[in-house]
């Protein structure tokens, strides 16, 4: 198993409460512009809570930084489909206009950093 895998997950967080926190690993993880987070899968827990007094959300704070998915460093994005069958290039993390509404698999490479894979919907 690899030693790190990145999530990005929707969570519920209203049913805590409306301005519940998510923490991991005693940290805050502040939510994508989509209201998504982003979460280590490897640190095996995650806690949603009730916010306290003293909680301040900002990016220093972060479990994980924004630009961890979303590097400008990436120059080659390729895209599958969901049986992993190789569908061409495209150009960053959008399906382009042609394909059919459906899941994709869009994988990010770059010289030295690591390939990041995300399953992309239409």
């Amino acid at each position: 198993m690899p030693k790190s895998v990145l999530l990005r997950v929707k969570i519920n967080t209203q049913s805590v409460d409306e301005n519940a926190v998510v923490e991991q690993a005693g940290k805050k993880i502040v939510p994508e512009s989509d209201g998504s987070y982003i979460i280590e899968f490897m640190a095996k827990e995650l806690k949603v809570r009730k916010p306290n007094a003293d909680d301040v959300l900002d990016d220093s704070q972060s479990t994980l930084h924004k630009t961890t998915f979303a590097n400008p460093a990436y120059t080659k994005y390729t895209v599958f489909d969901l049986n992993g069958v190789r569908l061409g290039g495209i150009k960053g993390w959008i399906i382009p206009a042609s394909y059919p509404k459906g899941s994709y698999i869009i994988r990010a490479e770059a010289g030295d950093l690591p390939a990041v894979t995300r399953i992309v919907n239409k």
